[in-house]
Order: structure tokens, then C-alpha cells, then sequence
């Protein structure tokens, strides 16, 4: 592969030079700057370089594929004396339907309404009449200015995990307008405040602009975090980016409070993803994922977010991500929560954070 990529563009560099869109002083700078991007590619991006210079010889996080249906927390297992029991729902949901079309035309919640009168209690919290089901699950939304966006999730996703059978609610975590976007401290909000409401014991942390293609993708938490997004109609990685926990992830409520949740530190855009990825590699988990024409998802277009500027720290982070797994995260987590409103179909927090609560820590880290 090292190989192959090298001498391609050693090709294309010397055709340049032949058409005389390249001078040959340029040639061997051009050479050395496309050899790095490979070098950073091929290890997972920038992010991952730097884990892996600090941690020489130290392969982050194994990635696996998991099967389609994955081997579920105790919790959940069917027990000897479940097997006997006709309440319990089956393992595989019989209203699973497949791939389905994707409708990002919704502006509005009125066909849930009609589709589920009198389905879900205050705070959307739902339960399947049919059955017991074998999974709590929360679904944990970082959110700021997308309200098309959360309209087109919630007419997806709810049906989508009725079909499932899932005792589920959708928590929605949003930040006062002045306080600067921190999309991992929402999550750890998110989880907080679900706790508060219910004892669930799995955990989808969601972006409100990804919506799964198929319901085979099952949101449910097994004995390893699980990367649900695998690929998107946006990046069409086709599950090619390994080194990534980002979009859609999936976690036990042990798990979760075993790595001390996200990090608080990421003010702005970036660098939450790999910082999660550390600390579970630090804890040593595995990752599990689905097969890529299962985990996928389709990527709601969207302008760039106002209020969620690049963070000018996400690399400096990065190079303390173990020192701080005990220290930094659930443990230190500090905000003000303005309202909770239990709406029909979800539950929607909004938050004051005070950055300069964390800026001490976030000097010392970086």
C-alpha cells in the first residue's frame, strides 16, 4: 500500500513536470509533503499520530466487526427463567422491516402525533405494549440551532426504535446561545440528567444530523462500546476510517462511568471524538461495529454551525487524554440547567456552562 501510493505520485509529480505545471525545484518538497499526508492518513489522521507518538509502539483501539446481532450486556440476556416467561420480548424483534427510505422532508411532529396517540409517556419515554423489552435505552443529542434538522431525526428515529421494541427516550441537551458549542460536555449533561428520570442502561450518544438507513441496526448496548455510524452518505467512507468514534456511539451505563464519561475540555469543534477513543483504549475496551451496509447512515446536509468555531486546544488535549481519564469528565462535570421540559416526544434540556469553570483545567492539560 506504502508503496503503491508513493510511487503514484512520484508518477504524477514527474508528469506535472513534463506538461510544465511543476518546476523541478518544487519536485522534491512536493514529494515530502505528500508522503507526510500519506504517513497521517494511513495512521488514522492527525489525531492519531499524535496518540501514537506519545505512545510509541501502543496501537490505540482494536477495531472488530461485530456480527449482526451481538452477544448483549447481562442485563439483558435471556435468562433461564426468561425463556419461560411469554412477557419478554424476542431477541430479534418481529417488526424489524429493513432498509428504509429516508424522508428528510418533515418540518413539523404532526404524523408522530397521529401515528402514536396516547404511545409515549411525558418526555417521550416509550415502552412496547406487546412485550417487556430487553433494553433501556437513552438517546443523548448534543444540540444547538438545527431545528429542521432535530424535526427530520425524531419522525426517523422514533419509529425506527419502535420497531425494535425498545424502552427508550430521546434526551435533547442544548447550550445557552453566548456559551461556546461543547458537544462532549452536552453528552455527559445528557447522561446526567437521564439518570435522573429513569434506570437506563444503555446509552446512544447521537448527532442530530445522522439517520440510520436500516433497522437490522440494533440500538442496543453490548459488552464492548459500539461504533454505530460506520459509514455516511456524507464522508462515503464505507467503513474505511478505523480510528474513529464519531456520529453515533453506543455504550453501557458501566462503561460509560468506567471511562468517566466524555471529556468536559473541548470547547469548539473537534478533537471530543479521539479523546473518547483514547479513553477507552486506555481502559482497554475494544470497539465492536456492525457491518458498514449495516451501520449506515444518511448525513442531513447542513451549513457550517455558528457558535462552534474550531478548537484551538483539540491537539494539546490529545497529548494528556490519559492523565486526565480519572480526573476530568463525569467526575468534574459542573453546569446550570435552565429548563427541562417534558415534551411529547422527547425530552429537551437547556444548559448554562461556564467555560471559565474548566479554564484552569484546561491550562493545566495543555
Amino acid at each position: 500500500m506504502w508503496t503503491f501510493l508513493v510511487c503514484l505520485w512520484k508518477m504524477t509529480v514527474l508528469k506535472m513536470i513534463q506538461v510544465g505545471k511543476v518546476g523541478p525545484v518544487k519536485t522534491r518538497y512536493l514529494l515530502l509533503v505528500s508522503l507526510l499526508v500519506i504517513v497521517i492518513l494511513l495512521n488514522g489522521g492527525v489525531s492519531m499520530v499524535l496518540l501514537k507518538l506519545r505512545h510509541p509502539g501502543q496501537i490505540p483501539v482494536k477495531i472488530m466487526t461485530a456480527p449482526l446481532f451481538v452477544p448483549e450486556d447481562p442485563d439483558f440476556k435471556q435468562r433461564v427463567g426468561d425463556i419461560r416467561s411469554p412477557g419478554l420480548c424476542p431477541k430479534t424483534s418481529p417488526l424489524l422491516v429493513g432498509e428504509t427510505q429516508v424522508d428528510e422532508s418533515p418540518t413539523d411532529l404532526l404524523h408522530l402525533s397521529r401515528t402514536f396517540i396516547n404511545s409515549f409517556r411525558p418526555g417521550g419515554h416509550y415502552k412496547p405494549p406487546e412485550c417487556v423489552s430487553r433494553t433501556k435505552t437513552a438517546v443523548i443529542v448534543a444540540y444547538r440551532n438545527r431545528q429542521r434538522h432535530l424535526v427530520v431525526l425524531l419522525n426517523h428515529l422514533i419509529p425506527f426504535l419502535v420497531r425494535q421494541q425498545a424502552d427508550f427516550a430521546i434526551f435533547v441537551v442544548e447550550p445557552l446561545p453566548n456559551v461556546t458549542f461543547n458537544r462532549a460536555l452536552l453528552m455527559n449533561i445528557g447522561f446526567v440528567e437521564a439518570l435522573k428520570t429513569y434506570n437506563f442502561t444503555c446509552f446512544i450518544f447521537h448527532d442530530v444530523d445522522l439517520l440510520p438507513v436500516t433497522d437490522h441496526n440494533l440500538y442496543r448496548c453490548g459488552a464492548t462500546p459500539r461504533h454505530m455510524a460506520v459509514s455516511n452518505s456524507k464522508l462515503d467512507n464505507g467503513g474505511g476510517f478505523h480510528a474513529y468514534a464519531g456520529g453515533v456511539m453506543a455504550m453501557s451505563r458501566d462503561i460509560y462511568m468506567d471511562i468517566n464519561g466524555h471529556s468536559n475540555l473541548y470547547f469548539g469543534w473537534g478533537g471530543e471524538d479521539d479523546d473518547l477513543l483514547s479513553r477507552l483504549a486506555y481502559r482497554n475496551y475494544m470497539i465492536s461495529r456492525y457491518p458498514s451496509n449495516i451501520g449506515r447512515y444518511k448525513a442531513v446536509y447542513h451549513t457550517e454551525d455558528r457558535g462552534n468555531s474550531v478548537s484551538n486546544t483539540r491537539y494539546q488535549l490529545l497529548w494528556t487524554a490519559e492523565e486526565r481519564l480519572k480526573a476530568e469528565g463525569l467526575s468534574s462535570l459542573k453546569y446550570r440547567k435552565v429548563k427541562h421540559e417534558a415534551r411529547q416526544f422527547y425530552t429537551w434540556i437547556f444548559v448554562d456552562i461556564n467555560k471559565n469553570e474548566y479554564s484552569q483545567a484546561i491550562a493545566d492539560f495543555t
